[in-house]
């Protein structure tokens, strides 16, 4: 990944921030998989720098705005070429602007492919059945269908494997979420789905509200009773292992998955309640289930 950040969510010049890394060290990163025999997606995104969720975003100049981005994307396209980056994931979770806009998404992609060679995907917002992922307007010029997968699962703290297992087939909110994702891939058969990013935090309630970074506490029912929200390792270790057992049974469909995420260097996993599985349980079911 790299970053680059708009002022608030009406804005309409992207530039780099103090999060962005620099070219040098993206370059380092995708050399150092690459001598691990790793293949790379790589995956720039636009942040709101007051900490607006990219999928709000509604720059006051349409047009101003895809300006900026096709400047900033490109320059990432040019990278991923002299590099051999195996996959671009060109925008991220753009909500409210991917339904509309057809014209300047085409003069994006064609200003993308002009530069980069390799096959070229999009994230879509995936947390309920009509989402983002239903209504991105260029997915017929994708070769490759990404969602990002924060379904919620069920209502409880601590769901055993087999009810998590059975959430995504009737989950919380009642939505067969296998199917809606099978349905979705069937109306585009010509192109392979993924997940371009899924995971659950470390913490008591993850896989209520898989989307909320922030929440101490995910679950509402824990709202009252913040000590109902500590470390935990188990439910995102379960949760991590019903996602293969139902997902290996559908591998012609979703062909692959990206979790989300793996920071450099590790945090400090006594006190982490964050994403990452390094370190913790859920990184013992990644190698069962990647070997």
């Amino acid at each position: 990944m790299a970053t680059w950040y708009q002022a608030n969510n009406t804005a309409t010049a992207i530039a780099p921030g103090a999060g962005t890394p620099s070219d040098a060290a993206v370059v380092a990163a995708i050399t150092e998989l690459h001598n691990q025999h790793v293949n790379v997606m790589f995956k720039p995104m636009v942040d709101g720098a007051d900490g607006s969720w990219r999928g709000t975003f509604t720059p006051t100049d349409v047009n101003a705005w895809f300006t900026s981005f096709t400047a900033f994307i490109t320059h990432y396209a040019q990278l991923a070429q002299d590099n051999n980056v195996e996959l671009l994931c060109f925008g991220t979770e753009y909500v409210q602007l991917s339904k509309a806009n057809p014209s300047n998404w085409n003069s994006v992609i064609n200003a993308i492919r002009a530069i980069y060679k390799g096959p070229l995907a999009y994230a879509a917002n995936a947390t309920y059945a009509g989402d983002e992922f239903t209504a991105v307007v260029f997915w017929d010029q994708m070769d490759v269908l990404g969602l990002d997968a924060y379904f919620p699962l069920t209502d409880q703290d601590d769901p055993s494997v087999p009810q998590l297992v059975s959430a995504w087939s009737m989950n919380r909110n009642s939505e067969n979420i296998v199917a809606d994702v099978l349905n979705f891939a069937a109306a585009h058969p010509s192109q392979p789905v993924l997940f371009s990013e899924i995971g659950y935090r470390s913490i008591s309630g993850a896989n209520v509200a898989p989307w909320d970074w922030s929440d101490p506490c995910p679950n509402p029912a824990d709202l009252n009773n913040p000590a109902n929200c500590p470390v935990d390792d188990a439910e995102q270790q379960n949760a991590y292992e019903a996602m293969f057992e139902v997902w290996s049974q559908h591998s012609a469909v979703m062909r692959g998955h990206f979790w989300w995420a793996w920071p450099v260097p590790p945090p400090d996993i006594a006190s982490d309640t964050d994403y990452n599985p390094r370190n913790k349980p859920a990184q013992t079911i990644v190698l069962q289930f990647w070997q």
